[in-house]
């Protein structure tokens, strides 16, 4: 009786998101695409900084796991923050609400005479590897070894000399290519299809935002319609030109 009234008090202390804190927390809202951080990653306003969240979409009923690695002030706006690598695995929008899945772990049961041994949780990577599995079947493993890939690749070219270029375009096909301004992103799509995928040599000092690879372009199509793609390409003439080009 006496555990049943702490965990009916403890339950009234929480906002209107969190549905429970015996055993997991579940929290319900909208998410942002702010880091900029590779990799499966987000801010959250106090779960532990490293532990692992799950975040489903619950438009698609999609999963992954995430580590936590720094904080945001939540706001009834947002309770997460993401990388865009979970953002775009999630396949999210600006609308989407998201479920957020925390278990904290187990605590060390007093007057035990050996401690039980520790078991690491599965790396995120791998859960989501699984996840990618299932939804694209087309993965690099499986591809014939003359099957033709499309790829999308955007730089940040900030950093580099100006007007840098990618070279070594041997044995690629140029679909569609812009560089915006001097040292601005350089966006291009190509295909390959000469004994699986070719990538050309990338610019000094440039950073990947995008590295996308598939055997149906109108996957590429599609995202760059999103509101991620935008994120990064907000010119719209870039965006219909690359659209038309990849039908």
């Amino acid at each position: 009786m006496k555990g049943f009234l702490l965990v009916l008090l403890g339950g009234l202390l929480f906002n209107a998101h969190v549905l429970a804190q015996v055993g997991s927390t579940t929290q319900r809202g909208k998410a942002t695409q702010e880091m900029d951080s590779a990799g499966f990653n987000a801010a959250h306003g106090n779960f532990p900084l490293g532990s692992t969240v799950k975040v489903v979409n619950t438009a698609t009923e999609k999963e992954i796991n995430v580590t936590v690695t720094s904080r945001i002030q939540s706001s009834p706006e947002r309770i997460v923050d993401l990388s865009l690598d979970a953002w775009n695995a999630l396949e999210l929008t600006g609308d989407t609400v998201v479920m957020l899945v925390y278990s904290p772990p187990a605590a060390a049961r007093p007057n035990s005479a050996v401690a039980e041994p520790h078991i690491a949780p599965e790396p995120a990577v791998e859960h989501v590897e699984i996840i990618r599995e299932k939804e694209y079947p087309n993965e690099i493993a499986r591809l014939k070894p003359t099957q033709t890939l499309y790829h999308l690749l955007l730089l940040d070219r900030r950093n580099c000399i100006a007007n840098s270029d990618i070279g070594d375009l041997q044995n690629i096909k140029l679909i569609y290519k812009f560089l915006h301004d001097k040292n601005g992103y350089l966006v291009a799509v190509y295909s390959s299809s000469v004994e699986g995928p070719i990538f050309p040599v990338m610019p000094d000092k440039s950073r990947v935002l995008v590295d996308m690879m598939t055997t149906d372009k109108a996957f590429i199509k599609d995202y760059v319609g999103t509101a991620a793609f935008r994120r990064f390409v907000t010119n719209r003439q870039v965006v219909s030109r690359m659209q038309r080009e990849l039908q």
